[in-house]
């Protein structure tokens, strides 16, 4: 029996990303069989209740004054006040001064984000901006002292291996997934109440955005403009992340939602559209598909590797190209069902329980070279 730490201090109430992440492998990783204590990490400015309720799982508040000062003091102190066998890190940076042995997580390669960073300095803050400089700095020595690295594409295990060098043997490719939650709506009545709220009773194009360069935002957008005359319906597109700048008719901006919103949108949107520049796992994608909506989406990073052939690939950089993707889907009701089809189908390979099964191998295989 070993004594396993998690990193779960991102999981909140509205989290996406790393903090859905987190919550998913615990509770999926409390469902398998397993003899190992663990001891599970969560952030006390956010108030969240343990969320598994199994003897050998033990949640701890911790108070976080800077990421990287839990990071590289809080973890080892923990690491050593519970003597801790292994510990599953979320971020890119391993504690410098730990031995170990540390699982790192990584959903993608960090030089991308600063890349975006330095291309778009005024939307971060400075101490956004020397984060993500950090993140570079601790980034080679956390990858090389790993005991394993679980990535969730082959396109990142490849630029692992080719620009840090990295030893295959290292990596295991472990993909994400989605909550049972999404999936396609049956009553067509709730459909077309979800649309009618949203002010888009003819149906929307769906996209999310951050205001992230990477996301492509302002592609989607002069797309959208050269689709919607050949698009023979009353359309809207639908912007999820960010709030209404410019009023515009037939553009709709919504905050952050919900996980019940969010699957409720899913489900009556017509099309998703994700023409982004990198991706390390596109998981709005795979939530799309889940819920039976077909997509267009970028041919770049891990992206392709995703969809296969359940979505239109398109290059992000050729708005004409998204706008006849979108009017290809839109006005072809035979391919609309086709890809749906398939997105569904393609969903059905993911689920969270093989991620914590491939996850928990990994933390066998360190606990016995260990």
């Amino acid at each position: 029996m070993a004594r396993i730490g998690i990193d779960a201090t991102s999981v909140s109430t509205h989290g996406k990303g790393v903090s859905r992440y987190q919550r998913n492998i615990v509770q999926s990783l409390s469902r398998l069989e397993s003899n190992h204590e663990y001891y599970v990490f969560l952030n006390e400015a956010y108030r969240i209740s343990p969320f598994v309720q199994e003897p050998n799982w033990h949640f701890v508040s911790v108070k976080i004054w800077k990421e990287i000062l839990w990071e590289q003091i809080e973890i080892p102190r923990w690491i050593r006040r519970l003597a801790l066998d292994l510990f599953h890190v979320t971020t890119d940076r391993i504690p410098y001064f730990s031995k170990g042995p540390f699982l790192l997580q990584l959903f993608e390669v960090p030089d991308h984000r600063v890349r975006f960073v330095q291309k778009a300095p005024s939307r971060y803050s400075l101490y956004k901006r020397m984060a993500e400089v950090s993140r570079l700095v601790f980034f080679p020595s956390s990858v090389g002292r790993a005991a394993r690295i679980l990535v969730s594409s082959k396109n990142t295990q490849k630029e692992l291996t080719d620009k840090y060098h990295m030893d295959p043997q290292k990596m295991r490719v472990v993909p994400l997934s989605h909550e049972t939650t999404f999936r396609p709506e049956t009553d067509s009545r709730t459909v077309s109440e979800t649309r009618k709220n949203l002010g888009a009773p003819a149906g929307y194009i769906l996209h999310f955005s951050t205001q992230d360069p990477r996301e492509n935002t302002e592609a989607v957008l002069a797309a959208f403009e050269k689709a919607k005359n050949q698009i023979e319906r009353n359309i809207k597109l639908l912007i999820i992340g960010i709030e209404e700048k410019k009023k515009r008719k037939d553009v709709i901006y919504k905050g952050y939602l919900d996980e019940r919103e969010l699957v409720r949108i899913y489900q009556a949107a017509l099309a998703y559209v994700d023409p982004s520049f990198y991706e390390g796992f596109a998981l709005q994608i795979l939530e799309a598909i889940a819920c039976g909506v077909p997509v267009v989406a970028s041919r770049r990073s891990s992206i392709p590797e995703l969809v296969g052939d359940a979505g239109i690939l398109i290059d992000p950089e050729d708005a004409e190209a998204i706008a006849h993707a979108m009017t290809r889907i839109l006005m072809d009701d035979n391919l609309w069902r086709e890809i749906r089809q398939k997105g569904l189908e393609r969903a059905k390979l993911f689920s969270w329980e093989k991620t914590a099964r491939q996850t928990l191998s990994a933390y066998e295989e360190i606990l016995n070279e260990h």
